[in-house]
């Protein structure tokens, strides 16, 4: 028996002989950029990064392609890798199930999948399994449905969003970054002008608070931010046990601790 791939296989549900190439090539290709994103999410900081690569491919009468590292970095354990092709395909299969944004998803990710599958355009659905659990989701009208309604705006207000600052890129209408919640590995897009970078440099990959014009979707979901001022915020100390033993010593009254635990199961 061969050895168990890490990657993921798509393949798409279409009349044979009639996909033509560049809407394959266009399911293919964000695909791997929706890899990359949720790897980013996944396994956040400087990290080494995948590159993925087709192992395999199949257009005799199945369109199926699967993307695997090019090279698994010593660095990066094989379950980092999994995190990230196991994450994209739960990713999907929840937007299969709700409108909402998944976890080590950000609204960049979740548009690829409208971009990935023009139903009607002789392309039924799109199957992603994740090959080290043999996970399954599909993006079809529903998924595709539920991720355009994901990343529409509901509602707008003032205010604020705290996390990792990520990913930073330019563009022409200005900077763009994201903040990863650490706790729910969701991530929301700032936005701000050209005039905020070295601001930004600066707090790469450190904890911030950013506030700003706040874009929420319809399920009330913080998706996006138009930055007006940042700080940046101190690093959250791990507490262990040993650091807390002793901080209320009167807690158990009269009881000795054995009584305490004593009385506290009986009710």
């Amino acid at each position: 028996m061969g050895e168990r791939l890490h990657g993921v296989e798509i393949v798409v549900d279409a009349p044979r002989r009639s996909l033509q190439p560049q809407r394959y090539m266009k399911v293919l290709t964000e695909t791997r950029l929706a890899l990359r994103e949720v790897d980013q999410l996944a396994l956040p900081g400087r990290e080494p990064r995948l590159e993925w690569v087709i192992n395999d491919i199949s257009v005799n009468g199945v369109h199926r392609a699967v993307f695997v590292p090019q090279r698994i970095p010593p660095e990066r354990a094989v379950p980092t890798v999994t995190s990230t092709t196991v994450g994209l395909v739960r990713g999907v299969e929840s937007l299969h199930q709700k409108a909402e944004v998944p976890p080590l998803f950000s609204v960049a990710t979740v548009g690829r999948l409208p971009a990935m599958a023009t139903f009607g355009d002789r392309i039924r659905a799109v199957h992603i399994r994740a090959t080290d659990t043999d996970e399954v989701a599909t993006v079809d009208e529903v998924t595709v449905e539920h991720a355009k309604r994901a990343t529409q705006v509901g509602r707008r207000t003032f205010g604020s969003v705290e996390g990792r600052l990520e990913m930073l890129s330019s563009s022409r209408k200005g900077l763009r970054a994201l903040v990863v919640n650490e706790r729910t590995r969701r991530a929301v897009s700032v936005r701000t002008a050209d005039d905020a970078r070295e601001q930004l440099r600066v707090a790469w990959r450190e904890r911030v608070r950013v506030a700003g014009e706040l874009f929420r979707n319809p399920a009330g979901q913080p998706i996006r931010l138009d930055m007006t001022e940042m700080r940046v915020l101190p690093d959250r100390e791990r507490v262990s046990a040993w650091d807390i033993l002793g901080v209320a010593p009167d807690y158990t009254g009269a009881l000795t601790t054995e009584e305490f635990i004593e009385h506290a199961r009986r009710g």
